[in-house]
């Protein structure tokens, strides 16, 4: 009897140290988490600042185009996942503007709660760039109301896309998801059928849209926060606290990065 007291003294003992250590690892991961954040909002403001103080050191569009010319690949479908409560739209359209000059043919912006509002996204780039309208293409996220705007303000202009912009939310995702495996269940498909190449196609069908080969991540953390966890599983991610003040130098080394990485895509 006394041994088995003494066990279960040491059992609880062990329990209740092994909860403080945990409950030590997790503060320490806390702070490092917040250091990290508070270094990188600081060091994006600083080069934010030194830019701005000089400005002949700008990355042009022009040096941009040159500079991708040397590089191996480019992304064909650039995902931008934003988890900041305050959207800028003046940084998302220039995240669009560059695609435009880089000869990305696909651009998705993502925001896991309310989303990106594309009434919003359209206005503010056509008092920026309205000529770049003729090198658009709005994607089936947007309303219909947004596409007939852009067929009237390109009057006069030869419509050649360039770009497809599109948008997504964590309502809009899951939709897609559930529209997927409601197509397999109405056509009764046997789940032994099911397969890597036959999920990718209904994919396909529904998104109209390649998988994407570059994400940009802008949140205190590096999460892609529910987005198309499918499509994802060989994107390669660039993570930044913020796309607020967004700088061209910040988009090509994101762009050099993916050039030069090595995908073996599960190899």
């Amino acid at each position: 009897m006394v041994c088995s007291s003494n066990q279960n003294v040491l059992n609880l003992l062990m329990m209740k140290c092994g909860a403080v250590v945990l409950f030590l690892i997790h503060s320490l991961y806390c702070i490092f988490n917040h250091l990290t954040s508070y270094f990188c909002n600081t060091l994006h403001s600083l080069k934010s600042l030194y830019f701005r103080t000089n400005k002949s050191r700008h990355i042009s569009v022009a040096l941009l185009k040159e500079e991708l010319k040397c590089y191996p690949k480019i992304p064909k479908h650039l995902v931008i996942i934003i988890e900041e409560e305050d959207i800028s739209y003046q940084d998302c359209v220039k995240l669009i503007l560059w695609c435009i000059n880089s000869g990305i043919p696909y651009i998705s912006f993502y925001n896991h709660s309310s989303g990106i509002n594309p009434t919003s996204l359209y206005e503010v780039l056509c008092k920026r760039s309205k000529s770049s309208l003729q090198s658009i293409k709005w994607g089936k996220s947007f309303h219909e109301s947004v596409k007939e705007m852009a067929r009237k303000d390109i009057n006069g202009y030869v419509w050649s896309p360039v770009v497809e912009v599109n948008l997504f939310s964590s309502k809009s995702v899951h939709e897609i998801m559930e529209n997927v495996m409601n197509t397999f269940c109405r056509q009764g498909v046997n789940p032994g059928d099911i397969t890597v190449d036959t999920v990718d196609q209904r994919f396909r069908e529904e998104l109209l849209l390649p998988d994407p080969c570059l994400g940009l991540v802008f949140a205190p953390t590096l999460s892609t926060f529910g987005f198309m966890p499918w499509q994802i599983r060989v994107t390669e991610f660039s993570h930044m606290s913020t796309h607020h003040n967004l700088q061209l130098e910040d988009f090509l080394e994101s762009l050099k990065s993916f050039a030069f990485c090595q995908q073996r895509f599960g190899k």
